[in-house]
């Protein structure tokens, strides 16, 4: 096993567990894989995906084939950039909830650029103009800034969705540091203040 960090080992097994969740429910990941419900063979298609980065996300944890794996999830989420969400995006530049979509697939394609980079710089391997070493690292880093915009300017658009999460944040809070139900006492779970406003949300709506 050859991990370079932190942030290699979690975005491989973050792409592994993803992998897993596709070949178990025999579905997409639609937040990033909005593939439409009447493709065909879709159910094998999910599970195709699944295998595939099951297999992407152990690659990289390998040092013979970490480069290689780094370099095809790459080109792997790049398809769901172009394939998947551009489309969207293209049919309404308008809607910012279609270019969030844009945004958080770039962001993974970005995470696995970068990590091909680094590791190819470090081995010699697979030398690739402004794909591989420090130039792409920074070609990189500047869509996922660029892309982080984008995510944030969903916060500012989308405020109703956000309010749910800041209430439940701030009931967990006042449950956690209320002098009636000390955390060492009767205090409920950290989540539960976050469910709780969830709950109630969805009561009323």
């Amino acid at each position: 096993m050859r991990v370079m960090g932190p942030g290699h080992f979690l975005f491989a097994a973050g792409i592994a567990g993803l992998g897993l969740l596709s070949l178990i429910s025999g579905d997409f990941a639609y937040t990033w894989q909005p593939v439409p419900s009447g493709v065909p063979h879709r159910e094998l298609l999910a599970r195709a995906s699944g295998i595939l980065m099951m297999a992407g996300g152990m690659g990289m944890l390998v040092k013979r084939t970490a480069v290689p794996m780094a370099l095809a999830m790459t080109i792997y989420l790049l398809s769901w950039v172009f394939l998947l969400q551009a489309p969207r995006a293209a049919r309404a530049p308008g809607d910012v909830g279609a270019w969030l979509g844009v945004g958080e697939s770039v962001v993974l394609m970005c995470g696995g650029w970068i990590l091909f980079a680094s590791l190819s710089a470090q081995e010699g391997r697979l030398r690739i103009p402004f794909v591989s070493g420090p130039g792409g690292i920074r070609l990189a880093r500047f869509l996922f800034g660029a892309s982080c915009l984008v995510l944030g300017l969903s916060h500012f658009v989308y405020t109703e969705g956000q309010a749910w999460f800041r209430h439940g944040c701030h009931t967990t809070w006042a449950s956690l540091t209320s002098p009636e139900r000390g955390i060492s006492r009767r205090a409920p779970p950290f989540s539960w203040g976050f469910f709780h406003a969830r709950r109630q949300r969805l009561k009323r709506s």
